[in-house]
């Protein structure tokens, strides 16, 4: 377990004198808690910096191994230790949490703000039971990653056509991508093709999903990407799972070696560094890479590539479409902020929440390299 407690002693002394603590939160010490950091442990605390400065408050940041959250949130919160006033944590779990956590005030589901937030966020995975239990504060959708100097480049573009046939640009398809990603491996241009998560307790499932998604989400057959909506049957040894397995695996090929010791953390740096032509993640490898990376200026992204064959578990054969169809994934579904029910500071917890998922606050996270935190308004 790792504690950071911000470095606010002075602020409430500051802010009584002049008369600015509002609302006015001197004395009380928030216990915030997510994973390790520096993804959105840092948005955490720069947002408490910002909190405290405003209310003469203190935040606490307190931050576990992501494999110890669910148990540690759970155990605290069903048990009513009130060792938490603000949790940050995963869309997934909001089923198990909710009977611990407090819903959020009226007075922050109305307004600009709150109609800004995007309505998947907003009426699904903020929402349980008819009520709002957590505030996103991070989107999570995984898109393609490429380098404009690579793709734009007169040579390549002239080699790659004249190797299979087609103009070098952003794949609309896995075929293509596996096309530029065995180009780039072998071309001079640029050490590997591409990046992706592949380590076993990383984010290497959802990867396998964003594959999944393209071959499995059939628009004639809607919702039944993991199960069948009438049955429940589970769809995972489908043909369409199988073919994205074998080209996630296939993917290795292009990828730096010890791919499979990867999380999203480190195929970032790979892609921001100018060591791959591509990668795959979310929106954290092109803010890196415009901010702080060697391929400034250079940064390009693109939807996820899909595919003119789709599996139909319903009839239990292919369906193909004149077009690509694409099947961007909402992989992880992002970070939200809740209140446990057994806080002692729930009026304050709530208006940090309200800081950190502010348009201010968070529009400066998106653009900030290595706060984990993507666009969700």
């Amino acid at each position: 377990m790792k504690r950071l407690l911000l470095a606010t002693a002075l602020v409430p002394l500051a802010g009584m004198a002049f008369g600015q603590c509002a609302p006015d939160y001197s004395g009380v010490t928030l216990k915030v808690s997510t994973q390790n950091g520096p993804f959105i442990a840092s948005a955490l605390q720069a947002a408490g910096e910002s909190w405290s400065a405003k209310t003469c408050g203190t935040v606490e940041i307190v931050e576990f191994p992501f494999s110890e959250l669910y148990p540690k949130f759970l155990t605290a919160m069903s048990q009513q230790t009130g060792d938490f006033d603000v949790i940050g944590f995963v869309p997934a779990w909001v089923p198990d949490f909710a009977p611990f956590l407090a819903t959020m005030p009226a007075e922050m589901q109305e307004g600009e703000a709150w109609d800004d937030i995007h309505p998947v966020y907003r009426e699904q995975l903020m929402s349980w039971g008819g009520e709002i239990k957590s505030a996103t504060m991070d989107g999570d959708m995984h898109m393609l990653n490429y380098r404009a100097d690579l793709f734009e480049d007169p040579a390549n573009m002239e080699a790659f056509k004249a190797q299979y046939g087609y103009d070098l640009a952003a794949p609309v398809t896995w075929e293509q991508y596996y096309d530029i990603a065995e180009f780039f491996t072998a071309s001079d241009a640029v050490e590997y093709g591409t990046a992706e998560a592949y380590r076993i307790g990383g984010q290497q499932f959802w990867y396998f999903f964003s594959h999944a998604a393209s071959y499995t989400n059939n628009p004639n057959t809607p919702g039944a990407m993991f199960f069948d909506p009438e049955t429940m049957d589970a769809q995972i040894n489908n043909p369409g799972w199988l073919r994205a397995l074998e080209e996630y695996k296939r993917g290795l090929d292009y990828n730096p070696p010890g791919a499979l010791n990867n999380g999203s953390g480190d195929v970032r740096p790979l892609y921001a560094g100018g060591t791959v032509a591509m990668n795959i993640d979310w929106a954290d490898s092109g803010v890196l890479g415009a901010t702080e990376g060697s391929i400034k200026g250079n940064v390009r992204t693109a939807v996820l590539p899909g595919s003119t064959e789709i599996w139909n578990s319903k009839t239990g054969a292919w369906d193909t479409f004149d077009e690509p169809v694409a099947s961007p994934f909402l992989a992880f579904g992002g970070w939200q902020l809740a209140v446990p029910a057994d806080s002692r500071n729930q009026e304050a917890a709530w208006s940090y929440v309200a800081e950190v998922t502010s348009p201010e606050v968070s529009g400066v996270a998106i653009v900030t390299a290595n706060t984990g935190v993507n666009p969700y308004r």
